[in-house]
């Protein structure tokens, strides 16, 4: 049953990652609408168009916000899958999932948690910050940051942070020999 979850989350965590990428597809194109076209507004056939795209944006916005969440609980429920078959481990599963924090920011327990029983602590579709880079020169220093539309979980872009927890237990299963 272990490793059926364990291969679960595996396919989710691509499927977050490939329904991201999903999110990043013009549906304004993929609708059949052209740029640096003029489109009536009150067209009924234009209208037909912009709402399609605007559905299918949102369609796959929902999606990736579904797959975050499984993942979550996937995650989560793999702690138990551990603690019975592993019971020699159980201190180190229990400081993995609930003690150690994930870029400073909480517990892996807290985390999948939260997006269960905390709704004001839920995923958030916006803009943000989702890298910052700092360049160096001898007569300057220069700040970027990146920032995208994706779900965040507190300032965190939710996708890295899922990766993180999914590269961070693959690397506590090998360290153990799980």
């Amino acid at each position: 049953m272990f490793k059926r979850r364990l291969n679960i989350l595996e396919s989710q965590i691509n499927e977050i990652n490939s329904r991201k990428e999903d999110t990043k597809i013009d549906t304004l194109l993929e609708c059949g609408l052209e740029y640096n076209k003029n489109y009536p507004f009150r067209d009924e056939n234009f209208l037909k168009l912009y709402n399609g795209s605007e559905k299918l944006k949102q369609l796959r916005i929902d999606k990736l916000y579904e797959s975050i969440w499984n993942f979550t609980q996937t995650y989560y429920s793999l702690k138990e899958h551990i603690n019975k078959s592993y019971p020699h481990l159980k201190n180190e599963t229990e400081n993995f999932f609930s003690n150690d924090k994930i870029f400073d920011l909480m517990s892996r327990k807290d985390i999948c948690n939260d997006l269960k029983h905390n709704p004001q602590k839920d995923l958030v579709h916006c803009t943000g910050i989702i890298k910052k880079e700092t360049i160096k020169e001898p007569t300057k220093i220069q700040y970027i940051s990146y920032f995208e539309t994706t779900w965040f979980y507190g300032k965190r872009d939710s996708i890295e942070l899922c990766n993180k927890l999914y590269n961070d237990l693959i690397n506590f299963l090998k360290l153990h020999n799980i």
